[in-house]
């Protein structure tokens, strides 16, 4: 209709007739564009799309955020680029979501005004747990460092928390390719659990199991601390307990070096029967490193502690063996140097292994190094019941197993360790169980009575952990009583890390009530191209790119005179 008139109007406006009608609809689409947001995600990991719950956490807040960003350079390399592209997009998105506003601002602490200013700012950062990561960039003519800082500062409702944007994983570089696509595909995970832990009014609780000669609170400081950041933690005995520790989200049963009475096994089996969750930390053989430093020999003997038939009821059993493996940490012996001095010769310590994670799961996605002592091999028994076993670590494909009793001395020190003698295949030492467990009281006389108690032989879904290395947990005290971090190597002088990851995240995972875990999972592929084709493929490509688009121009050239001409004749015979 619209064109008819112009049509009418004589042919100096006929030739506007189809631009007019275009350029009124992409007014009316701007206009609706301004007033109701829209975003179709047609990736196939759907990338650019929030998880449900973070959705419904950010829904939830009612204050506003103010997100300080760290990570600014002005010769910023191309990786940490897309890092940082990748942040503000995801903020963008938040902010999309949040009923308050998102503040953002961006700082480079390498610009401070001086240099006291500029290492206060650095001791600040480092107290929230960024710490800068250097890059070194070359050129044809030079090579140059940069000092960045991938991290931000999350402010909310008065207390701030820092967020480490960068990854570290034991077997990636940091700083490469698959590193900052690892540290992407987090972002969303660590943005909302940091969010979480800062709105959270109602402080969950977490409490040890006392009274089997467990790790002291001493021993377990380290791990308290950090899980202190989202949940309550308390410690305390089984006894009388019954139907009382429904109030605590997770309990954690800590290296006990003592049986469990058959009341405290059956207190424990009925928190899990309606619905507790457990991270046990076994030993399946008792040795300490101590007595081996007093002595030149020690014996490593089968453990015992009268949890094993409940277990094995939950679908896992710790085997009573030691585990040796070609992938551990070194120990420092003191020995005689040449000149009759003490010195300290450093040694494969075999029955340290050091695990490495294959990101299987949340749990152990994006882990360092984990750091063991004595740890067992755990097997997966009963196929038939309803509950699913995941194996979270396991060693490596060059361990060996020994059984107990076992005599561990330092005579083997020194010795080339040969791979024909560590032909064990890989062997799980920490599963997760979920589904449906059976008491192990099910078909026994209760031995413990509760007025108003009724027992429950068969759980709902629940979840339970069990990691054959209590010393997995189990921090270092200086002698001044002083705990040194979790994962400190005293030989190594080093920190690893993967320990309080792994713990952290294990205990979160079995409180998760708001499906936080499961925005882990999430996996954004990498998309890379073929080097070698493109090595291969590069003239012809360069051709289609080149010469494509230039037959293309000309084509639609030709077309559009074509139709131009077929036009002006049609109009000069109409007229």
């Amino acid at each position: 209709m619209v064109a008819n008139i112009f049509e009418k109007r004589g042919h100096k406006w006929g030739k506007y007739s189809g631009i007019i009608p275009t350029l009124l609809l992409v007014l009316v689409v701007n206009l609706i564009g301004a007033w109701v947001y829209f975003r179709a995600d047609l990736t196939a990991e759907k990338r650019y799309s929030l998880h449900t719950t973070t959705k419904e956490m950010l829904k939830s807040l009612d204050k506003e955020i103010v997100i300080k960003i760290y990570l600014e350079s002005d010769d910023m390399p191309i990786q940490f680029a897309r890092l940082r592209t990748s942040l503000i997009e995801l903020l963008n998105e938040f902010d999309e979501q949040t009923r308050e506003d998102i503040f953002i601002t961006y700082e480079n602490p390498t610009l401070a005004a001086n240099k006291e200013q500029r290492f206060a700012k650095y001791k600040y950062l480092q107290e929230l747990g960024l710490k800068p990561f250097e890059v070194e960039q070359s050129d044809v003519d030079s090579k140059e460092s940069v000092m960045l800082f991938p991290g931000i500062v999350i402010s909310y409702n008065g207390m701030e928390t820092g967020v480490s944007l960068l990854k570290k994983e034991a077997t990636v570089v940091p700083g490469s390719e698959m590193n900052i696509q690892n540290s992407i595909q987090s972002l969303e995970y660590e943005l909302t659990n940091a969010l979480r832990k800062l709105s959270q009014n109602e402080t969950r609780k977490v409490a040890f199991i006392e009274g089997h000669g467990e790790l002291s609170e001493y021993d377990v400081s380290s791990i308290a601390n950090s899980l202190s950041e989202y949940y309550e933690v308390q410690r305390g005995p089984l006894t009388g307990q019954l139907g009382n520790l429904q109030t605590f989200d997770a309990l954690i049963v800590a290296k006990p070096t003592q049986r469990f009475s058959e009341i405290d096994k059956y207190i424990l089996d009925q928190y899990v029967m309606y619905g507790g969750k457990v991270l046990f930390m076994l030993e399946g053989a008792q040795v300490e490193m101590d007595s081996l430093n007093r002595q030149a020999q020690t014996l490593a003997i089968p453990f015992s502690n009268n949890l094993e038939d409940m277990l094995f009821k939950y679908g896992v059993r710790i085997n009573p063996d030691l585990v040796e493996d070609m992938q551990c940490t070194q120990i420092g012996v003191s020995t005689n140097g040449y000149d009759g001095q003490s010195v300290i010769r450093w040694y494969p310590w075999t029955y340290f292994p050091l695990l490495l994670t294959n990101n299987s799961h949340s749990i152990n996605k994006y882990l360092d190094v984990i750091r063991t002592e004595f740890i067992s091999t755990v097997d997966t028994v009963n196929p038939d019941l309803p509950v699913k076993k995941t194996v979270l670590l396991s060693t490596s494909a060059y361990s060996r197993i020994n059984g107990t009793p076992l005599p561990i001395h330092f005579e083997n020190l020194g010795k080339k360790i040969e791979a024909s003698d560590f032909r064990a295949p890989s062997k799980p030492v920490a599963v997760l169980l979920e589904g449906r467990f059976t008491s192990v009281f099910a078909n026994r006389p209760a031995p413990l009575v509760k007025e108003g108690y009724i027992p429950k032989f068969e759980s709902d879904t629940g979840k339970v952990i069990v990691v054959s290395d209590g010393d997995m947990i189990k921090n270092i005290v200086s002698d001044k009583g002083e705990p040194y971090p979790l994962g400190f190597d005293r030989y190594a002088k080093r920190v690893f890390t993967g320990n309080t990851q792994f713990i952290v995240n294990a205990v979160n995972y079995l409180c998760d009530d708001m499906g936080l875990m499961t925005i882990r999972n999430r996996e954004i592929k990498l998309r890379m191209l073929d080097k070698q084709r493109v090595k291969e493929d590069l003239l012809f490509w360069q051709i289609v790119n080149v010469g494509g688009t230039l037959l293309f121009i000309s084509l639609f050239s030709f077309g559009m005179l074509y139709m131009r001409k077929r036009r002006y004749v049609k109009e000069m015979k109409n007229s």
